[in-house]
């Protein structure tokens, strides 16, 4: 059975408990300690011993232990506040300056659209000759061979014939060629004229450019054989020997008006005329797609080859072969591409003062590469011999300024975003102002950054 403690020893000297402890109350007065009464508790009762503790007197005020307590809470609460607060402001700080330091740039750039609808005639030549479009002709070469059927004639020797255009620019007076007047290739092939002929003298234009006299004539090669056989798209230049050595000799040239065609020397091989025409008529056909593949694959940069800006030239068909039942068909041609510098060719459409409006600036033409282009002139045109051209283009292109954006973030590079204004205007030839726009992130940044790479230049693609 659990020991139970029940007396209290009492003692004559004094304890705490027998001190009465003065404390303030709400309103400030002091009042004595009186022994709360004690609810009778229930059920099993319990003593607590009292110990015999000496207190020693003390003589001063005694303070207040609640507000010593308050005075501390609330000086430990300050500091709290106080760090917390330097911490926002140093992080705040912090992330002003980073975000300052790191600061982007963005610039959405409308370029200037000047639309230009096209449906006009134009005259180029194949020179430079002020106030007209020039054209470029390059000359593709090609030449494709078949076997057909084909027996064995007879023997036989034929000169090469053709008619050539010759020019006089040596003098306003005619210049006369008797029949059997000489000329040469450079590679030393001889004709003859086949009858004499009177070539007219130059004249001279408004502009102070000297025009040719020209004049067709018959020629037959000085020897026989297929070496002799030339074609017009070869764009040869013949000139009078006679004339070597003195300025006639340049000033007075012929040019080929035809094919020189017909040498032989050999056993003729028959064919069925009907299968030789429709043979060279295919290869042909190949021999052109293929050579029109070819030249534009070729086109330079910055030059535009149109559908149909072309003209082939063929020689005539050839047969040899020493078979007694077959023949080998050769058909050699030659295509002159036609291009056109596509900077000059828009300038020409649009006009000077649609292409002077973006000054100093270049320019894009979405659209002319699709225009649609027809040679008036076929018959007559030769690229050759650098004639002239005469075209219809018709069909929408626009011209479009091209922005220099590496200059433009050299300029805009640490302007305040309410400076980049007369910047954008300054570009306003090819800049449509009213349409750009710019920002910077973040909002707070003060301009726009120096770092270059930190500044971006979109422009709209159109």
């Amino acid at each position: 059975m659990p020991r139970r403690v029940e007396d209290i020893v009492r003692t004559d000297r004094r304890t705490v408990r027998d001190i009465p402890v003065e404390e303030s109350s709400a309103s400030g007065k002091r009042r004595s300690d009186k022994p709360a009464p004690q609810k009778e508790e229930k059920g099993r009762e319990i003593h607590i011993h009292k110990l015999d503790v000496t207190v020693p007197i003390h003589t001063g005020p005694k303070p207040s232990i609640s507000k010593r307590r308050t005075g501390t809470s609330k000086k430990k609460g300050v500091w709290w506040v106080s760090i917390i607060a330097a911490v926002v402001l140093i992080v705040a700080g912090a992330g002003y300056v980073a975000s300052t330091s790191f600061a982007r740039a963005k610039f959405t750039i409308v370029p200037v659209v000047i639309p230009v609808t096209a449906d006009t005639t134009i005259v180029a030549t194949g020179t430079t000759t002020a106030g007209y479009l020039s054209y470029k002709a390059v000359p593709y070469s090609e030449s494709f061979k078949k076997t057909i059927p084909a027996k064995s004639g007879p023997k036989v020797s034929t000169k090469a014939a053709g008619a050539v255009m010759i020019y006089n620019s040596y003098s306003r007076d005619p210049q006369k060629l008797v029949a059997g007047s000489r000329l040469s290739t450079d590679s030393g092939l001889v004709y003859r004229l086949g009858s004499s002929v009177v070539v007219p003298g130059y004249t001279v234009n408004s502009k102070g450019t000297i025009v040719a006299g020209s004049l067709k004539a018959s020629v037959t090669a000085d020897a026989a054989g297929a070496s002799y056989n030339l074609s017009r798209g070869d764009g040869l230049v013949l000139h009078f020997p006679a004339y070597k050595g003195t300025p006639r000799y340049s000033a007075v040239s012929a040019q080929l008006s035809t094919d020189i065609a017909g040498g032989f020397i050999g056993e003729k091989k028959i064919v069925d005329q009907r299968l030789l025409a429709s043979t060279t008529a295919e290869l042909q056909a190949s021999l052109t797609a293929e050579l029109v593949a070819r030249a534009k694959a070729g086109v330079p940069e910055g030059y535009i080859m149109y559908d149909g800006a072309y003209k082939a030239y063929f020689a005539p068909a050839d047969l040899s072969g020493t078979s007694t039942d077959s023949a080998i068909l050769t058909v050699k041609g030659t295509l002159y591409s036609v291009l056109f510098r596509q900077s000059d060719l828009v300038a020409k459409l649009a006009g000077s003062d649609k292409a002077s409006s973006f000054s100093s600036y270049p320019y894009r033409a979405p659209g002319a590469e699709s225009l649609s282009f027809t040679i008036n002139n076929p018959k007559d045109f030769s690229p050759a011999q650098n004639n002239a051209l005469i075209a219809h283009f018709k069909g929408d292109i626009e011209l479009v300024g091209i922005v220099p954006t590496d200059a433009l973030k050299a300029k805009l590079a640490g302007k305040p975003l309410s400076a980049t204004l007369a910047v954008l205007k300054s570009y306003s030839s090819v800049i449509d102002v009213s349409k750009s726009a710019g920002e910077l992130f973040p909002s707070w940044a003060n301009g726009v950054p120096t770092d270059l790479d930190r500044i971006s230049v979109v422009v709209e693609a159109k």
